[in-house]
Parts: structure tokens; sequence; C-alpha cells
């Protein structure tokens, strides 16, 4: 038994090797590091020939050192099951490979994939003057399409905010 079974978090699946799980890791696109881990683009291992949109996912591979770290992926995990908004990713599957104790690898599966989170491409507009190509749809000096993007985050923000009987804060508690 491990400590993430201990949590009692339904839908967490356990692989006992990496090779075990449905999805394999896109090596053409670079993975991000986050506060908590690495999140890389990956394909289902069940298709064959180039993946379409609906077959990328992106999987944030935490490793928890200690129980409050554990605590914290729990908490994540409970809060993703909870949210079904357009404008939140999706928690399409969960589960830990070889959990040994504190030490345990956590992926969680989400959709959709993004090549960039929003905070890299917010200073690479900002130093480039939307010239990048990661994002071609900026045109410098024009308004459109930031007061979509904004409207869109916002929503996702609300929804978060408003759900009941317990909205979704900094801070919330599992």
């Amino acid at each position: 038994m491990s400590l993430v079974d201990d949590l009692g978090l339904p839908g967490v699946v356990r692989y006992n090797r990496q090779e075990d799980m449905p999805f394999r890791r896109d090596e053409a696109w670079a993975s991000f590091r986050g506060s908590y881990g690495m999140v890389y683009r990956a394909t289902r291992r069940s298709k064959e020939g180039p993946p379409d949109e609906e077959d990328v996912y992106a999987i944030k591979q935490i490793q928890a050192r200690s129980p409050k770290e554990l605590m914290n992926v729990a908490r994540e995990i409970k809060l993703l099951q909870q949210c079904r908004h357009p404008n939140i990713i999706a928690l399409v599957e969960s589960f830990t490979i070889n959990t040994d104790g504190f030490r345990s690898t956590t992926c969680l599966v989400t959709k959709p994939w993004a090549p960039m989170y929003l905070e890299h491409l917010i200073f690479e507009l900002d130093g480039s003057g939307g010239c990048q190509s990661s994002c071609s749809w900026f045109k410098a000096g024009e308004l459109d399409p930031w007061p979509s993007i904004l409207l869109q985050c916002l929503s996702g923000l609300k929804y978060l905010h408003t759900q009941k009987p317990h909205p979704i804060q900094s801070g919330t508690k599992i």
C-alpha cells in the first residue's frame, strides 16, 4: 500500500513501470519545468501514425519528496476531478509509477496540450514585439485577440470561485 493509496483518491491508477502506462512521451517537443515537476507532450500508445489533436495530451510528472508535497498533489488531483469548464484544463487520468514511501512519481494527464505556459507567452510577447513564431497570431500594436483571451481567463476564474457548495480558492483544503 502506498501513500497515494492511503489518501483514498478515487481514479488514481498505479503502474509498475513507465512502459506500462498507456501514453508515450512525444520527444519531438520540449518539456517545461514547473514548480512541482515537468510537463511534456504525450500521445496514446495504441495509436499508430501521426497524432491528431484529439490524441495529444499534456502530462505533468510530479516527484513528491515529502508528505506535504504529496498532500499538495492529492489536492490538485481532487480539484481537477471537480472542474468541468472549457477554459480550465481537463483531467483525463492520474496515475503513479513505482511508488515507494514518500518518494513517488505521480502523473496528471490533461487536455489540451499547449506548447508553452501563459507566463512564458506573455514574457515572450513583451520582449519580442510579437514576432516569435510560437505566437504567429499576435500582431504588434493591435488589440486582438487579447480581449477574447482575457474574457476566457476570467470566465474560468469565475467558474472556480462560484463552485457550490465550496468555491475553489487559494488555500482550499481537500
